[in-house]
This record gives C-alpha cells, structure tokens and sequence, in this order.
C-alpha cells in the first residue's frame, strides 16, 4: 500500500465543511439571544439612569417629580439633560431602536422630538394643560410605569384603553426578545410581556397615578 500523501481528500473536506456547517446553525440562534439580551440589558440600564435624573430632578425642585412638559422649557428629555452631562446621548437610547436617534450637535437635544425611543408618562406632570404637577409621595399607584419603550415621547394622559396606548404611542411591534417591552416604574425597571400591557383590565395599575 502506497504511503497517503499529505492533505485532505475531497470527501473528508466535505465531511468537514458539513460539520462545521451543523455546530454553526446549533450556535448562531444562541448567540444571537444573547446579543439580544446584552441589548434588552443595555436599555434597561439606560432607564436606571433616567429613573435616578427623575429622583434628583424632585430633589432640586421642591419634591416635584420631573414633568412630561414644561412651558418656557420644553420636553421631559430636555429637562433631564442637565442631570446627564455628556453621557446623554448614551442614557437616551435603546440598541434595538432603529433608525437610531439623532442629537443636535449644539445642545445635545434629539432632533426628531416626536419619536422615540421612550415615551414618558404624562400623568407625571405637565406644567401647561393637564394633569397637574406631582409630588413624591402623592402617586398612590406606585406600579405606575413612569417611562417605556415606545414610538411616541409622551404617553398621552387622554388615552381610556391599553389598545391606543400600545398600538398609537408604545408600538405595535416589541423591542425586546420578541414579544417584550422594557418599562420603569417609580423604584424599578423591568421588562414586562406586551401581552400584559394590553390587558385592559391592567390599564389602570399601568398607566394612571390612582388605582
């Protein structure tokens, strides 16, 4: 028998390459879960940053929690801006929000105001017409979800049902694993099924100060 000369032949690189070919399509889908949990993670973080701004804006002005709207001022992320720094345009933004927001290269303020990536809650305050503004303390609903995902920057107080506030403000389609929606609360975050939040009969314990 002749000595086998170095290499491979063509059927055992075959072999190979469908091996290969196997072990990448069993990886591929956990790897990509996990880039999407390091990105549900990401925004979830960005949202501890914001609660602590609401937290530290009340303690600059007199217990009052930071509003959706102030006239003379503007939006609740331009109120928040102060309390950022340079970091800001890390804090406002979700990795799975696309097309990814814009900032004005002067103030450091999104330039496409009427969309995401989060919308606030506008029974936290707005200082015009509306609810009034809210004190620490003064939300008995403290599972009131304070800020979310969403298409819109304000969750509009005037919505009645979970179906207009998901489908016009929140978004039909979830950001996060599929079917999830990154929420804060007054002393938390979570992400919360999109399933729930269309409960009607949660819409109240979701989105108003009183139960």
């Amino acid at each position: 028998m002749k000595d086998r000369k170095n290499g491979f032949t063509l059927i055992e690189l075959l072999v190979v390459i469908a091996i290969i070919a196997i072990l990448a399509g069993m990886l591929l889908p956990a790897l990509n879960n996990a880039r999407d949990r390091a990105k549900t993670m990401t925004c979830l973080n960005n949202m501890k940053q914001m609660n602590t701004a609401v937290l530290f804006y009340a303690n600059d002005n007199h217990e009052f929690y930071l509003p959706e709207w102030m006239d003379g001022k503007g939006a609740w992320f331009v109120l928040m801006l102060p309390y950022f720094n340079q970091k800001y345009k890390i804090m406002f933004d979700c990795p799975n929000f696309q097309p990814p927001v814009k900032f004005n290269a002067i103030n450091g303020v999104p330039e496409e105001t009427s969309r995401g990536p989060f919308g606030y809650n506008q029974w936290m305050g707005v200082y015009a017409s509306g609810p009034a503004l809210r004190k620490i303390g003064f939300i008995k609903n403290t599972g009131m979800i304070v800020l979310s995902d969403a298409v819109w920057y304000a969750l509009i107080s005037t919505v009645s049902t979970a179906s207009s506030m998901m489908n016009s403000y929140i978004g039909t389609v979830p950001r996060h694993n599929g079917d999830s929606v990154n929420c804060m609360y007054l002393d938390h975050v979570a992400t919360v099924k999109r399933s729930e939040l269309l409960n009607e009969g949660n819409f109240n314990k979701n989105f108003r100060p009183e139960l």
